[in-house]
């Protein structure tokens, strides 16, 4: 096995660890993530690419429907604001998060589901973060529903550490937290985080 992007990765000292039994797959995710990074297999399998952790995680499935293609297409876009449906042949393609995907399989099976939207802007979150690139902790803010939009130019900013620690905030306290004295400033538009270089 090659790898490719091996100079993404800085020099870094780990304290010794025991991790539970986990596939090889497993474990470079796990070690990759600290550094805001994952892998792309390449060829036959024999090389990986790094590459930087995406925004937002998308997983792509599609399902076999009874009946009308059509008519299901357009209820699991309209159940799944967040995931992208579309026809595929006989077949309906989904790019989700794996929730809506856990959900959608229940649904198809016959299943009863309902999903409990949540009040991003009035939830309060405690986080404690020490010495953390801001691209991963802004990707892990985004898990809690929002998309990430950066400009290109604040991404240097993005591999940049910060240590902050809020307790019982908003949305709106965490994202300040995490952005301030950075020159980025944001935009919250429904569930879109827009960042931009600023003040």
């Amino acid at each position: 096995m090659t790898v490719e992007g091996m100079d993404q990765i800085p020099h870094d000292l780990w304290p010794s660890v025991e991790l539970p039994s986990l596939c090889w797959a497993e474990r470079l995710s796990l070690v990759l993530a600290g550094f805001d990074l994952t892998f792309q297999f390449r060829g036959e399998g024999t090389a990986i690419r790094l590459m930087a952790m995406p925004a937002e995680a998308v997983l792509e499935r599609t399902y076999s429907v009874r009946g009308d293609v059509a008519r299901e297409v357009r209820e699991l876009a309209g159940r799944f604001s967040r995931a992208r449906v579309e026809r595929r042949g006989a077949r309906v393609a989904v790019y989700g998060c794996y929730e809506d995907h856990q959900l959608i399989e229940r649904l198809l099976r016959g299943e009863k589901v309902q999903r409990v939207e949540i009040d991003l802007r009035n939830t309060r979150y405690t986080l404690n973060v020490i010495n953390k690139p801001l691209g991963a902790v802004l990707n892990h803010i985004a898990q809690l529903g929002l998309t990430v939009e950066a400009d290109p130019r604040v991404n240097a900013k993005l591999q940049e550490l910060v240590t902050f620690r809020v307790e019982n905030g908003t949305l709106e306290e965490l994202i300040r937290a995490a952005l301030k004295g950075r020159g980025i400033r944001y935009r919250l538009a429904g569930t879109s985080l827009q960042l931009a270089p600023g003040e």
